[in-house]
């Protein structure tokens, strides 16, 4: 019963402190119920999917599902980022050329690619990054370059474990 007692407190303090962006747990920001994470640590993109699934349950690579989420997420980077503000997305279409997909599960319900993109212009480029030319623009590439990362988790629950 305390452990409940405890985590609702918690709870109602993280919501009181604001419906914008909050601070969580192991720096984690909150949108709309929906926590972000910026990695500057430089990663494959695989690398990257693995060290978000290893951060708490449920948390993967970002996906977007809308301009809004997509203007959230550059400001995240560009609040957080030195040097290369270049960072991997959840999306890929690995499994299949030209069908995107996010590594959370969700619906691939949003882009805001580049102009003429994606385009697999370097040969199969898989994976997807943001702030390709312009904030907040996306591009497809190969998987094994290496930038900084946002992690997403829609569960506040994973926190209080």
């Amino acid at each position: 019963m305390q452990e409940v007692v405890g985590k609702i407190i918690l709870l109602c303090a993280m919501f009181s402190y604001g419906a914008g962006q909050a601070s969580f747990p192991g720096e984690w920001s909150a949108r709309s119920s929906v926590y972000y994470k910026y990695i500057p640590t430089k990663k494959t993109w695989v690398e990257a999917e693995i060290y978000c699934q290893s951060l708490t349950p449920g948390a993967h690579l970002a996906s977007v599902h809308s301009l809004e989420e997509n203007h959230f997420i550059q400001e995240l980077i560009y609040d957080s980022v030195i040097g290369d503000p270049y960072v991997w997305i959840g999306a890929s279409d690995l499994y299949k050329d030209r069908t995107f997909m996010w590594t959370d599960g969700s619906q691939f319900n949003f882009q805001a690619w580049y102009n003429n993109e994606p385009d697999n212009k370097g040969g199969r480029e898989p994976c997807v990054h943001f702030n390709y030319e312009r904030p907040g623009k996306w591009n497809d590439v190969k998987c094994d370059t290496t930038w900084a990362f946002v992690c997403k988790s829609n569960d506040i629950l994973d926190f209080l474990g």
